[in-house]
């Protein structure tokens, strides 16, 4: 009997305890079945089902789900939306160029492809119930995780500070020097003589592909350090350059003292993995939000500096002192970037509305 009973839970696991419905006898016809997965299915309402009897009288045979889906038939030619909107209607305007506008007859995703939407696609409520109910998996374990790596911007590099004198360098508002477009960037906190210098880098992203609603589960930034003259401790911090595709040196004191990160010590000839916390993980931006920095939604704004400079301590050496590359180098084999995993929106449950007189289905 035990036997017996592991082999059926594990054919109810590898099925993911999907409930079996019964429909009787009232097999679902081909064209009743759901044409697309539930992630596109838009919205739904309850309607008569109607059907033409072969004497030409009408039956009416109770309830069924009438809905709107998007499609895999992709809109090839130039377009666009009115800001903020990912439904619209068409119309052709001069050169071929399509212009579309608020309505519901095409769904722009998050990466700007547009997508035509099916209206009025039919199916058994039973059918339609059990196919957007949230899988066993699903409820234990959530939506499935992914990972994806997003290169930084060309708004990254290094503005650096000097003076003899530590909180004047380190409270700036405006640095000595900004290199936006030095292929490496250097990063140090110290006082070799007389005088201190304190670098900043800035490494602002675009991670906008992340779609909205979605869960961020961890983030490493990658950061291929070349070469390590003094291995202080050092974090990443959160920034808010004037604008995410350039540097200048009144973005010195765009920074935020909150470490995002647990310290790390630079080693030189590798990538750095660099783990954000809890509190980094909350500057991750997705599609759509106000980012930190520059103008543009969906950039997340992070940069790296010495512990020192965070908490305010004056260094009585060379503390920290080292260089990595930036994006501005050839080729991106070595280029800066974060990681970052997150799970997709929790499923929507779709509240669909009753049926009234006036709504059937033929």
């Amino acid at each position: 009997m035990k036997k017996y009973f592991i082999i059926l839970l594990s054919l109810i696991i590898l099925t993911g305890c999907t409930q079996i419905v019964d429909l009787g006898n009232n097999e679902i016809p081909k064209h009743l079945k759901l044409k697309a997965p539930k992630e596109k299915i838009l919205k739904s309402k309850e309607v008569d089902w109607i059907e033409r009897k072969s004497d030409g009288s009408f039956i009416n045979k109770g309830k069924i789900i009438k809905y709107d889906y998007i499609t895999e038939n992709q809109v090839e030619k130039k377009g666009r939306f009115k800001k903020g909107e990912r439904y619209s209607n068409i119309r052709e305007i001069r050169d071929g160029e399509i212009d579309f506008f608020v309505g519901d007859h095409y769904f722009k995703d998050n990466v700007g492809n547009v997508y035509e939407i099916e209206h009025g696609a039919t199916s058994t409520i039973d059918a339609f119930d059990e196919y957007m109910q949230v899988s066993f998996f699903e409820k234990i374990f959530g939506r499935p995780a992914l990972a994806d790596d997003f290169y930084t911007g060309a708004g990254d590099g290094a503005i650096f500070n000097s003076g003899s004198v530590w909180n004047t360098v380190r409270n700036a508002g405006t640095g000595t020097t900004a290199n936006p477009t030095l292929t490496s960037a250097s990063i140090a906190t110290m006082k070799p003589a007389s005088i201190y210098y304190n670098y900043r880098g800035f490494f602002p992203t675009n991670t906008s592909a992340i779609p909205p609603g979605s869960i961020i589960i961890s983030a490493d930034f990658n950061f291929f350090i070349v070469s390590v003259d003094a291995s202080g401790n050092n974090n990443i911090i959160q920034t808010s350059q004037a604008d995410e595709t350039t540097l200048v040196t009144s973005d010195y004191g765009a920074v935020a003292f909150t470490a995002g990160s647990g310290n790390f010590t630079p080693t030189a000839g590798q990538y750095n993995v660099i783990a954000l916390n809890g509190i980094g993980l909350g500057w991750i931006k997705k599609s759509g939000e106000a980012s930190n920095c520059g103008s543009n939604t969906g950039w997340t704004c992070i940069g790296v500096t010495s512990d020192k400079d965070i908490s305010n301590t004056a260094p009585t050496n060379r503390y920290s002192d080292y260089y990595g590359w930036t994006s501005e180098r050839t080729g991106n084999s070595e280029d800066p970037f974060l990681t970052v995993e997150f799970s997709e929106a929790p499923v929507v449950v779709i509240q669909r509305r009753k049926a009234t007189n006036q709504e059937s289905i033929y």
